[in-house]
């Protein structure tokens, strides 16, 4: 039996120096409070909210029921994946940090924009349907509004 030693580098301390060379930055990524889309009555934002968490009258009574459509696009492996790559990139490929930061800001709005296509559950209700002319599968994209209301800013 033969024994092999393999040298194994850690760049974990690079990796957190060249990030902290950023100046910290952070991403929103989502509807983001200045969207555009919302009505007389809500922001864009505070529909996305009402989707992602659910509604309740103010009787208690459930009014629309939780889709959760941007947490679970960041919990995606295939997401996951990408972003792993793009923090590689900075060693790899010399990418600058900041190069890295805008690549995972697409990358996560591409995410929560193909999530919302995927037809999050729970349908939609028959009346729901009925009402807006939809299947009851398209779920979260009556007119557009929300898939196009995603976006991602650096701050």
């Amino acid at each position: 039996m033969t024994l092999e030693i393999v040298k194994d580098t850690n760049h974990i301390p690079q990796l957190v120096r060249k990030l902290q060379d950023v100046s910290d930055p952070e991403i929103k990524v989502g509807v983001l409070d200045d969207a555009e889309g919302g009505t007389a009555e809500f922001t864009l934002a505070a529909v996305a909210a009402a989707n992602e968490f659910g509604a309740k009258t103010k009787d208690g009574k459930e009014r629309i029921p939780p889709r959760p459509f941007i947490r679970p696009a960041f919990d995606d492996d295939e997401t996951q994946g990408k972003i792993a790559k793009a923090l590689n990139r900075i060693f790899l490929r010399g990418e600058t940090p900041e190069r890295v930061v805008n690549a995972m800001g697409q990358l996560m709005t591409s995410a929560i924009r193909r999530k919302i296509r995927s037809g999050v559950k729970p349908l939609n209700a028959e009346s729901t349907s009925k009402r807006k002319g939809t299947p009851r599968t398209k779920t979260l994209r009556h007119f557009g509004r929300l898939i196009r209301g995603i976006d991602y800013e650096i701050i």
